[in-house]
C-alpha cells in the first residue's frame, strides 16, 4: 500500500492519535495480505519530527529522497517553441478529465493495482482539477493521464505526467500540447507550473518535448517511509 499522507491537526498532537491510526493501518494491511506499506510525505518543520518518531518506533525505515521537479515559468510557457507549431493538432482520443466516464478511471486504477505495472498516486487523482487535467483514451482504455492541480501557494500549479503507455508514445507530443492548450485557455494568470514525472520514460519524454535546461529545473525534497509486513 502507498499512503500519500498521514496527518494529525496540531491541537490534537501528542495524544497518541497518529500512533493509533498507524497501528490500525498496519493491522488492516496484514489482514489484506499486503507485503509492504510506504508512506510519502513532504517536510513539515513541526509535524515531520513527530511523525518520524512514530514511524521509527513502529519499525518503519525512513529515507529522504529527492523528487525532481521541472519549474516552468509563465513567460517560458507562453513563448515556448512547442506552442508555436501550428501543425500540431489535438489527438482525436484526447479528452478533458471531466468529460471522461468515471468507470474508465475506476478500471484504470484497478488495473494499476492488479498488474502493478506502474505507480499511480490515488490521492493525486482525487486532488486533480478535473477541468484542467487530460486523459488519452484508445479502444475504450486509458492510455495516458496528465493531472493538473492548483497548489496552496498563489499562482502555482503542479502538472503530474502520471502515466503514458508505450503504445501511446507517438501521440505524446500532441497530447502534451493539448494539455497545455486546455491549461492556457482556462488559466489566465499564474506564476509557475511544477512538472513532475513518475518514471524514467516520462522524464525523458518531458525533457525532449520541453527542451528543459538546468536553469528551469529545481529539486524538491521528499521523504519516504517504508515498512515490510
Amino acid at each position: 500500500w502507498i499512503i500519500s499522507w498521514l496527518w494529525v491537526e496540531p491541537e490534537y498532537r501528542g495524544n497518541g492519535i497518529g500512533t493509533l491510526m498507524l497501528e490500525a493501518l498496519c493491522k488492516l494491511a496484514t489482514q489484506k495480505e499486503r507485503k509492504q506499506i510506504r508512506i510519502h510525505y513532504s517536510p513539515d518543520k513541526d509535524w515531520t519530527l513527530m511523525l518520524e518518531s512514530i514511524l521509527f518506533k513502529k519499525g518503519f525505515l525512513v529515507t529522504h529522497q529527492e523528487i525532481p521537479k521541472t519549474v516552468i515559468t509563465r513567460e517560458w510557457f507562453l513563448y515556448s517553441e512547442i506552442f508555436e507549431k501550428e501543425n500540431v493538432k489535438k489527438p482525436e482520443n484526447a479528452h478533458i478529465y471531466s468529460e471522461v466516464p468515471q468507470y474508465l478511471i475506476g478500471e484504470f486504477l484497478s488495473g494499476c493495482e492488479v498488474k502493478k505495472r506502474y505507480l499511480v498516486d490515488r490521492d493525486c487523482v482525487l486532488r486533480a482539477d478535473k477541468d484542467l487535467s487530460t486523459v488519452l483514451i484508445k479502444d475504450g482504455k486509458i492510455e495516458g493521464i496528465v493531472l493538473v492541480e492548483k497548489l496552496m501557494e498563489e499562482g502555482i500549479y503542479e502538472l503530474s505526467l502520471l502515466y503514458l503507455s508505450p503504445q501511446a508514445l507517438k501521440d505524446s507530443f500532441s497530447f502534451l500540447r493539448y494539455t497545455a492548450d486546455v491549461f492556457r485557455e482556462s488559466v489566465k494568470e499564474f506564476k509557475e507550473i511544477h512538472m513532475i514525472c513518475v518514471n524514467e520514460t516520462t522524464k525523458r519524454l518531458a525533457a525532449n518535448l520541453l527542451n528543459t535546461n538546468l536553469y528551469m529545473s529545481k529539486i524538491g525534497e521528499g521523504i519516504l517511509a517504508e515498512y515490510l509486513l
